[in-house]
C-alpha cells in the first residue's frame, strides 16, 4: 500500500481509493483497516487548499471513501453538503458513518437517491467495498449519479 498526500507528486495507479476529508482519527482507522486487509494500491489523501491536486486523485481512484465520524454540529451544513454534491457527482462515492451519527438525513437521503445504496454502518464494510471496486475492472465506465439525474427528465 502506498500513501499518496496533497503536499507530494500525485501516484497514477490501477488501483486507488480517495480519503475524502477525513479527521485524523477516521484517517488512520482507514490506513490501518486497509493494510489490514491487505491493500496493494495507492491511498490519496487530499488537502483542504489542494484543489486541483484533490480533483486529479480523485479522477485517478477507484473509489471515493467518506467517512463522517465527528459530532455534526461541528461542521456547516453547507459546506458539508456543497462538498456532498461535488463527491457524489463522481459516481465513485463510497459513504458511511455510524448509525448514531446527528444531523445527516439529507446527505442520507442524496446517497440512498443518487447511489441506489444505504450509507455503510461500519468502517469495515466500507473499506471491503472500495477494495471490491478496485479490484473491479477499471476500463468499464460508469455513467456518473448526474448523468441519470438528466436522463429522467
Amino acid at each position: 500500500m502506498f500513501i499518496n498526500h496533497s503536499k507530494q507528486s500525485l501516484i497514477k495507479s490501477e488501483k486507488g481509493i480517495y480519503l475524502a476529508n477525513p479527521t485524523k482519527e477516521v484517517e488512520l482507522e482507514a490506513l490501518s483497516t486497509l493494510e489490514q486487509k491487505g491493500f496493494d494500491g495507492v491511498v490519496y489523501i487530499g488537502g483542504i487548499a489542494e484543489r486541483e491536486w484533490n480533483e486529479e486523485a480523485i479522477k485517478n481512484s477507484n473509489a471515493v471513501v467518506l467517512w463522517v465520524s465527528k459530532p455534526q454540529s461541528e461542521t456547516p451544513s453547507f459546506t458539508r453538503c456543497v462538498n456532498f454534491e461535488e463527491l457524489i457527482s463522481t459516481g465513485k462515492l463510497l459513504y458511511g458513518r455510524p448509525n448514531d451519527a446527528d444531523r445527516l438525513k439529507y446527505i442520507d437521503w442524496l446517497y440512498e437517491f443518487d447511489m441506489s445504496e444505504k450509507p455503510f454502518a461500519s468502517m469495515e464494510e466500507l473499506i471491503d467495498t472500495a477494495i471490491a471496486k478496485c479490484d473491479e475492472d477499471v476500463s468499464e465506465k460508469v455513467s456518473s449519479p448526474m448523468e441519470r439525474r438528466r436522463a429522467i427528465n
